[in-house]
């Protein structure tokens, strides 16, 4: 959070998380996902894990579509970094 932080704050880019709540979002599809899979995720560990996987193919998804936009390298090189960490955590759920 602080390194992408850090690279809105560098490019001029609005952070929208110093703005909001935990849990709260200004797309309305994003914040229904949010509550649809926060209490998927309550009802059980085994569903909690499905959850995280959902989570991070979508997160994979989204990241994929960014790279391939053009942006500065300090920022490619972040989402790089993301979408390696999400892939770790894709496995790590799926086992």
């Amino acid at each position: 959070m602080d390194e992408i932080s850090l690279l809105l704050k560098t490019y001029g880019i609005t952070n929208p998380t110093l703005t909001r709540t935990t849990g709260v979002f200004k797309d309305t599809s994003l914040q229904n996902l949010y509550k649809t899979l926060t209490a998927q995720g309550a009802t059980g560990l085994v569903a909690a894990f499905g959850v995280g996987t959902t989570i991070e193919k979508i997160d994979i998804a989204d990241l994929q579509k960014d790279l391939k936009s053009t942006m500065p390298t300090a920022m490619k090189l972040s989402l790089d970094r993301l979408l390696n960490g999400s892939q770790n955590h894709l496995a790590a759920f799926s086992r």
